[in-house]
């Protein structure tokens, strides 16, 4: 749950970084999913308020990853291996 990102001993390690890297399939959304969950878009939302940049990746092709590119307003990688 987002309210964890608040926990003062995460923000100290985390001020350290400036992006964050996140894997598409399996790990921010079930495979079968075509677009962002409500919890997704809540944490990703989050951490940009919290000035992070966030890049989202898959080795899926591009057509896959876009709708969760244009929905997030991230940048991304497809195709990555």
């Amino acid at each position: 749950m987002v309210v964890h990102l608040y926990n003062h001993a995460f923000f100290t390690i985390m001020s350290r970084y400036k992006h964050l890297f996140f894997d598409l399939d399996n790990t921010c959304v079930p495979y079968k999913d075509k677009e962002p969950n409500k919890r997704l878009i809540e944490l990703f939302e989050t951490l940009k308020d919290m000035d992070f940049k966030l890049i989202l990746f898959s080795n899926a092709p591009k057509k896959r990853i876009a709708p969760f590119k244009r929905a997030l307003n991230v940048d991304s990688l497809a195709g990555a291996r």
